[in-house]
């Protein structure tokens, strides 16, 4: 059993979902080792453990927790197939992430074909996550990628606002000097709903629209 079985879960309810993580990273030209797979969608229909009673009748187990109302992340689903293998759908709450996703290209990876975000998108992710390792993969993922790349990927991206703009901006100075400045100036931006139509007037992140007939309440 694979990520395959997993995927095909998501792709019978038609949830978007990208890979994300050292996997992502491994296919994007940049050697990263890790056992886990990450996947990232914004769907939260994952976080009901009913959709996946087909995958557990296969001996997976399955752990949907959502986050809490101050939580950067909706969720996060981990599942350990019946051979072991663990994988953890990381349940985004904001319309940037969504539109990672959207962008993602189909690549195979591990015998399967899947979404997987642009470079300048993973760095985005990394930058957002603000771990050490994160750090050090968004300094060092853009030098594994050709120059013509880089030139897309900035092409791709400009004139676009706040968080994006701001990351495709100093793509060619990341792993210098200057990754402190950018990334301090990316979670000022993200406090400060520098994100242009992402965000919400008054500041803060704008949210996914929530499904009909849900309520204003998180639970």
């Amino acid at each position: 059993m694979s990520v395959r079985a997993v995927v095909r879960v998501l792709e019978a309810l038609g949830i978007p979902v990208a890979l994300i993580g050292g996997h992502a990273l491994a296919a994007r030209g940049y050697p990263r080792f890790t056992a886990d797979i990450d996947l990232l969608t914004t769907d939260l229909r994952v976080l009901d453990a009913g959709m996946w009673s087909r995958l557990m009748e296969t001996g997976a187990a399955v752990d949907p927790r959502r986050g809490d109302a101050d939580d950067p992340l909706a969720g996060v689903v981990h599942i350990q197939l019946a051979d072991a293998t663990d994988i953890d759908i990381v349940v985004g709450r904001w319309a940037w992430q969504r539109e990672v996703v959207a962008r993602s290209e189909p690549l195979e990876v591990m015998g399967v074909v899947l979404p997987v975000p642009r470079v300048s998108d993973l760095i985005l992710l990394k930058l957002a996550a603000g771990g050490y390792l994160d750090r050090n993969d968004a300094a060092a993922a853009p030098r594994t990628c050709q120059t013509r790349r880089l030139t897309r990927c900035r092409r791709n991206h400009a004139g676009s606002p706040g968080l994006h703009g701001l990351c495709l901006a100093d793509l060619a100075s990341f792993g210098q000097p200057g990754l402190g400045t950018a990334s301090t100036a990316l979670r000022a931006a993200n406090r400060q709903a520098a994100m242009g139509p992402l965000h919400r007037s008054r500041g803060g992140p704008e949210p996914l629209a929530r499904p009909a007939g849900e309520t204003g309440n998180r639970e």
